[in-house]
């Protein structure tokens, strides 16, 4: 339907009147006041109660030690043990032999914040454009997050996982194949930062892959699986090698380690974080649906408007 010249000038006029209201100031602020709530959860110092076992092995891997068995438990000593977050725990180890608790709480600061600045450019990147609603995003994932604001590996975790969505969107996006080059080294990386966590990136990458199938995007697909076979084998390169890849399942049925691993139990609505996912997701699909019946009706309202010359 083509637009005339009073519309046009109708549609500017709003527009500037817009953004000469108060309104972007406020909603600026608001979007400044979560932003920073949202970095000062991810930096408050906080210690992981495992570090004295991750200093540990830190310490053997910079004498050229690998650990695989476990040393420390009294009810699994000599059992199987999978280093799986062998640089990490080096680079502990030096931050906490040079300056002990305080180093290690400021490491965590910093990956704390690496990881909102990750996860603000992916929400830009998939049309999160309002600062209000991208600083309600960190606020949230601030929140829910609040176990691994710590120098503890699982921030890789995180880290790893923004990456690898980051690169599989930019590559959806715009179709250029060499955007997913960085998953291998990245998957190498991930390997020896926190491997138990590559499923993760796994799992995105299945999504994309997914995606691409139903859009009949052969080529697309194609060069996902052949980037997640290269990831496969850079994440395998580390001291563990394959094993690495197995680990996680491993531990999914081992009702030893499960009933021992405090925060791999299920998110229920009896813990805060829980309740407050469950209701943020109901206040997302009332959103969603609410647009969606907009759009819908102006749709059906422009169609039943003669078009004009």
């Amino acid at each position: 339907m083509a637009v005339d010249a009073a519309e046009r000038h109708a549609i500017l006029t709003a527009s500037i009147a817009r953004r000469s209201s108060p309104m972007p100031s406020l909603r600026r602020l608001i979007a400044l006041l979560l932003t920073t709530a949202a970095v000062v959860a991810a930096a408050l110092p906080s210690i992981d109660p495992d570090l004295f076992w991750h200093l540990g092995v830190g310490r053997a891997a910079l004498a050229g030690e690998l650990i695989r068995t476990e040393p420390w438990s009294w009810a699994a000593v000599g059992h199987p043990f999978y280093p799986h977050s062998l640089a990490y725990d080096a680079l502990l180890a030096l931050f906490y032999d040079r300056g002990g608790l305080l180093a290690v709480a400021l490491l965590g600061a910093l990956l704390g914040g690496l990881s909102l600045l990750l996860l603000d450019r992916l929400a830009l990147a998939i049309g999160v454009r309002e600062t209000i609603a991208r600083g309600a995003v960190l606020f949230i994932a601030a929140m829910l997050a609040a176990p691994i604001w710590s120098a503890r590996a699982q921030l890789w975790d995180l880290i790893g996982l923004l990456t690898v969505a980051l690169l599989l969107e930019a590559h959806r996006r715009a179709g250029r194949h060499r955007l997913l080059l960085p998953l291998v080294p990245l998957s190498l990386a991930w390997g020896l930062l926190h491997g138990a966590g590559l499923l993760a990136g796994a799992s995105v990458g299945a999504a994309y892959l997914v995606d691409a199938l139903a859009a009949r995007d052969y080529l697309r697909a194609r060069a996902l699986l052949l980037a997640g076979c290269a990831a496969a084998v850079a994440a395998s390169a580390g001291p563990l090698g394959p094993s690495l890849l197995l680990y996680p399942f491993e531990t999914l049925v081992s009702p030893v380690q499960q009933a021992s691993i405090a925060e791999g139990q299920p998110l229920t609505v009896d813990l805060p974080s829980g309740a407050l996912f469950l209701a943020l997701l109901i206040v997302a699909l009332l959103v969603r649906d609410r647009k969606s019946t907009r759009l819908n009706s102006s749709h059906v309202s422009e169609s039943r408007m003669p078009s004009s010359a």
